[in-house]
């Protein structure tokens, strides 16, 4: 019998979803087990065999304990297992100075501050030191909008408290508001091996400004146009290696597409919207070495 393959899930997925798998991830299994490989979700944290085949997909509560995450993929090692996408990628995906990383590396990413659990700055001081006027403050590991506010609906200082709350706990990314968002949207480029393969653009509720289906956004696949086609590619071009699968997030801003984030741990991939890439991604997923 061929060797199974390992879906990373979470608690939380298996109180959303039977087995825990997305319906995206649902299409993304059978593609996998047509190519005679049997699926099985686990839910992250647990002991894996020695020489696992592992493939994050799910683990969506790991920003609430991020340490028992690293250790796990220390596990992971240790057991050699071959997981996708490779531990060191998504150690380095796990904390957001990625994208001032992937800016040095000539990447156009939405204009950020990083700043350093226990900093002593304001938002008075963001703002002298940018000159925004409306920002987004959210923790530097974060998902689905975690903890995260926007100035304009909290007001100012409900966003400085804020602020220097989450500077007591953790690292904190400052954003200037991105006011495309509630008009155009933000746009996912999904990629396999480096690839794009398909494109959805992700629209807030009426009055919002979250694009997460959790908070009431909507999603519908978009051409894969050349422009989006050739932003993803240079921001997965400016990896040190290539990911087997990846959501490159684009918006509109200051004139061009701009990146707001690379997820390459846990993203929605919207096979569902796309049910030709999930084969792609199962060949690159099953493929030998």
């Amino acid at each position: 019998m061929a060797p199974e393959v390992l879906f990373a899930t979470s608690d939380r997925a298996h109180g959303w979803f039977p087995g825990g798998l997305s319906p995206s991830d649902e299409i993304l299994r059978e593609a996998v087990e047509r190519r005679g490989r049997p699926v099985v979700p686990v839910v992250w944290g647990g002991p894996v065999e020695r020489g696992a085949s592992v493939v994050l997909r799910a683990t969506w509560d790991y920003v609430e304990d991020p340490g028992r995450f690293l250790r796990w993929l220390d596990h992971l090692d240790e057991q050699g297992a071959t997981v996708q996408n490779p531990t060191a990628m998504v150690r380095w995906n796990l904390h957001k100075r990625y994208l001032t990383d992937l800016e040095a590396r000539g990447v156009p990413v939405v204009p950020t501050r990083l700043l350093a659990r226990s900093s002593p700055v304001t938002l008075d001081d963001v703002r002298r030191s940018t000159g925004w006027d409306d920002v987004v403050v959210k923790p530097a590991i974060g998902a689905t909008a975690r903890l995260t506010v926007h100035e304009a609906r909290e007001g100012r200082a409900a966003t400085a408290a804020h602020l220097a709350t989450l500077l007591a706990a953790e690292d904190v990314l400052v954003q200037p508001f991105v006011a495309s968002v509630v008009g155009e949207g933000e746009v996912s480029v999904m990629a396999a091996a480096g690839r794009p393969t398909h494109a959805v653009r992700k629209r807030p509720k009426a009055g919002d400004w979250r694009v997460q289906v959790n908070f009431g956004g909507s999603d519908e696949r978009i051409d894969l146009d050349d422009e989006l086609d050739a932003v993803a590619r240079l921001v997965l071009g400016a990896l040190e290696d290539v990911p087997s699968y990846a959501r490159v997030d684009l918006v509109s801003h200051d004139g061009g597409l701009r990146l707001m984030e690379l997820e390459l741990i846990e993203p929605d991939l919207f096979l569902d919207h796309a049910p030709d890439a999930a084969e792609v991604l199962a060949e690159v997923l099953t493929a030998p070495g």
